[in-house]
């Protein structure tokens, strides 16, 4: 049970992260170097999320 959140959370984050980008991006209420952090953060996710169901 707790594993199946886990996963989903990890998918969950990278989404959000990601529309969130794309939205504060459009509006220009961004700065250049914060879109490239909150891409990380994502990657990084989907990276424990691909090594733990190996």
């Amino acid at each position: 049970m707790f594993r199946k959140w886990i996963r989903l959370i990890l998918r969950a984050v990278p989404l959000g992260i990601g529309v969130a980008t794309i939205v504060l991006v459009i509006q220009g209420s961004i700065e250049v170097s914060s879109p490239i952090t909150f891409l990380s953060i994502g990657m990084i996710c989907l990276a424990i999320l691909h090594y733990e169901e190996k």
